[in-house]
């Protein structure tokens, strides 16, 4: 149950950046898989300076 939880939690737009981050380096090879394309995602995203 705790990894359908995490990955509850890491879908939705509001998850922080640090938790992805956790989740990226887990063990568990389906949610870093996941979290490490959210990232990806995300700072594709994020305006460059």
């Amino acid at each position: 149950m705790g990894r359908a939880m995490l990955f509850e939690l890491i879908l939705r737009r509001d998850c922080p950046g640090t938790l992805l981050e956790r989740a990226a380096s887990s063990q568990h090879t389906a949610l870093a898989r996941k979290s490490q394309q959210l990232l990806a995602r995300r700072f594709a995203n994020t305006p460059e300076r």
